[in-house]
């Protein structure tokens, strides 16, 4: 949108006679149809409000960012500004975000007062919206019974429970509100369920029709990728799959907004404390109260490569993340370009779970004498739920450093894209894809060439399975296709058994690369029982066996 040609009079910032004004927050997007959404909403919040300066500002990918917006607003001449989060619902964003950006300013500013309001929320308007998107969504194609189709809401996803919990529960006030027959909750990032995964579990359901409700404010990214994912099921599936549009900038969300304005005059602004798992315990959440919430998108804020801002506001310099692959075991294994960023850091976690012995990780910094700039990254395997918190944690450890300016490392054994911990970690929203990731060699690539084995030749197809699949799901591979790595495998006389039947050979390989590596083709040499964590079998229809020593 080109700012200095106002599509309508409502562009136009009306100065406010009594030094009073509105923020709207958005959260900003890489894509220009979703930003220029927000731009309508507040458009059409200014024409509500003519006695008020409203502007607007971002907190991440976009511009005016939050401090540019402020300071213009001040140069107008306004002295309250009520701050409002167009944000559906209670995740970091509404919680630590946003707040820690408006104290910010606010401290920068200090003759001018700034008062936060609350997220929109789950509301009647909310849901009277959904029903009227869901009914135009519903009238595109033939009448279809409510009691037949089954309800989807798919929401951004969150790493706070209370904001993911908001849309489980929208989706059941709807179902029972307009009929459906059943109602599922998915997300398309950061949580679970997925949506790929809810839409396999709903194709097993005894429902003809699925209406999928986006609960989306606008466009963006995350948006168009729920779109292509329905359209890439439809090809695939038994059943009829509908859905909405966007709430975008409707007089029901513009209805909101209103109740937030006045519920900050009236000093009753509230968050769900109740609920919070920074202020009181919930269940898998314990460790996470009473911790600091602060913002983390120092790195993102305004766009990319963005500048500007208060010049009494300035943003703290921040480190740079690196997930660094050190190979299978072996120290002359790391590759040049991870040792060279292995040095050049300030700071290098290795996972650690506890109980366990030393990891790998260490030998191969101690090798290189980096142990003195490493520390263990706590991790919990034990359960979903466990490991999930923990990994939370772990990505709070790692924002507090590059809110110091450290440039940090994160290892792992292998190559962080084979199933790795660290990757887990890394991949999630508060870092916003502003990390590095360096490969490194492979446990297979390894393993093969160890057994002087090739994993693939001309059109050969290769496929890779965890050690968690089914004793059907390794049949179909070994069927299938001429390679099969089965990674951290289950008790080995079965699958032994299995390879026997099909009349192929394979290779069993440990610790590859490690002091203790072992490497066998013969049955004989595996005992019947749970096979070490670190270790793999290589399944081909190219060889009998391999040779080894």
């Amino acid at each position: 949108m080109n700012k200095s040609q106002p599509d309508c009079e409502s562009e136009k910032i009306t100065p406010s006679a009594d030094g009073k004004g509105i923020l709207i927050c958005g959260h900003g997007s890489r894509d220009s149809e979703g930003v220029e959404g927000f731009e309508s909403l507040v458009r059409r919040m200014r024409s509500r409000r003519p006695d008020a300066d409203v502007d607007y500002g971002f907190l991440e990918f976009a511009q005016p960012t939050f401090d540019v917006a402020v300071k213009a607003m001040a140069e107008r001449g306004v002295e309250d500004i009520i701050s409002l989060p167009a944000i559906l619902f209670a995740g970091g964003h509404a919680k630590n975000d946003m707040p820690f950006e408006m104290n910010s300013i606010q401290a920068a500013h200090k003759g001018l007062r700034i008062r936060f309001g609350s997220f929109l929320g789950v509301s009647p308007q909310l849901l009277e919206l959904c029903r009227l998107l869901i009914e135009k969504s519903e009238k595109s194609m033939p009448p279809h019974a409510r009691e037949e189709t089954c309800l989807l809401l798919v929401g951004r996803g969150t790493s706070d429970p209370d904001g993911n919990s908001d849309v489980a529960k929208m989706a059941r006030m709807l179902e029972e509100g307009m009929g459906f027959g059943f109602s599922r909750a998915a997300y398309i990032g950061v949580t679970k369920p997925g949506l790929e995964e809810t839409l396999k579990i709903l194709e097993n359901l005894p429902y003809s029709r699925i209406v999928a409700v986006p609960v989306f404010l606008f466009t963006g990214v995350l948006l168009k990728r729920i779109y292509a994912t329905l359209e890439k099921h439809k090809t695939v599936s038994r059943k009829e799959i509908l859905y909405t549009e966007p709430f975008g900038a409707h007089d029901l969300i513009l209805d909101i907004l209103d109740e937030r304005v006045e519920e900050v005059k009236e000093g009753n602004a509230n968050m769900n404390c109740q609920l919070c798992k920074y202020r009181t315990q919930i269940v898998g959440f314990e460790n996470e109260v009473g911790r600091e919430q602060v913002g983390h998108h120092f790195h993102v804020r305004g766009g990319d490569s963005a500048k500007g801002g208060l010049k009494n506001l300035k943003s703290p310099k921040t480190g740079s993340l690196r997930g660094i692959s050190l190979g299978p075991g072996a120290p002359d294994l790391v590759t040049v370009r991870a040792l060279e960023a292995l040095r050049g850091s300030d700071r290098i976690y290795y996972p650690s779970a506890k109980g366990a012995s030393e990891s790998r990780c260490v030998s191969i910094l101690r090798h290189y004498g980096l142990q003195e700039h490493s520390k263990p990254l706590a991790v919990d395997m034990k359960t979903r739920g466990s490991a999930d918190g923990s990994y939370r944690l772990a990505r709070e450890v790692l924002l507090e450093d590059l809110k110091q300016g450290l440039d940090v490392a994160v290892v792992c054994e292998g190559c962080l894209s084979l199933y790795s911990t660290v990757f887990r970690i890394l991949c999630d929203d508060v870092f916003s894809g502003n990390f590095e990731l360096i490969p490194g060699v492979s446990s297979p690539s390894a393993a093969a060439a160890s057994a002087d084995v090739c994993l693939g030749l001309g059109s050969d197809r290769i496929a890779v399975l965890p050690g968690g699949c089914s004793e059907r799901e390794m049949e179909d591979a070994i069927g299938g296709f001429e390679t099969v790595v089965i990674m951290k495998p289950p008790r080995a006389r079965a699958l032994v058994k299995l390879i026997r039947e099909k009349g192929l050979g394979f290779v069993y390989c440990r610790d590859v690369g490690g002091e203790n590596q072992f490497i066998t083709s013969k049955p004989a040499d595996l005992e019947d029982g749970d096979l070490p964590y670190f270790s793999l079998f290589i399944i081909s229809k190219r060889f009998d066996g391999c040779r080894v020593a």
